[in-house]
């Protein structure tokens, strides 16, 4: 159970992902997502690619509007939104991610195929899908 009062924006935002059927998971970072949820850091969200149009068209109802890094290049796959929490006036970050890719740079990264494993392998916190604990751990 996550201790943290969850932002309302957050909440909304994961009902409609899972009542419109959305494949995606809370995937990095989850020993913090009590702060995600809360706003205090963004929320790093992977999605099924065949789910992405439905993904995005949910979040621009929600008022999440598309950006782009200012101090880092775009990165192939991952996507930044942000939206207003308009009852605590906090600016919610979703980081989506449609492909798990790591490295420090676009001359140096890698594509690790492994985003079904992490979606088809998960329990639910407050409605939102994490993946188990052994699932993380082959990323890790």
């Amino acid at each position: 159970m996550i201790e943290e009062k969850m932002l309302t924006t957050v909440q909304t935002l994961i009902k409609e992902l899972n009542t419109h059927g959305v494949s995606y998971c809370h995937w990095k970072s989850n020993l913090g997502l009590a702060d995600a949820l809360a706003g205090r850091t963004d929320i790093d969200l992977l999605v099924r690619r065949s789910d992405a149009t439905q993904f995005r068209t949910i979040l621009s109802q929600l008022d999440f509007r598309p950006t782009l890094m200012k101090d880092s290049e775009p990165f192939p796959a991952v996507e930044h939104y942000f939206a207003l929490d308009e009852t605590s006036g906090i600016l919610v970050h979703v980081h989506a991610y449609f492909r798990v890719i790591t490295g420090e740079s676009l001359a140096k990264n890698y594509r690790l195929p492994i985003e079904e494993m992490l979606l088809q392998n998960t329990y639910k916190v407050e409605g939102l899908p994490v993946p188990l604990k052994s699932a993380e751990l082959v990323v890790f």
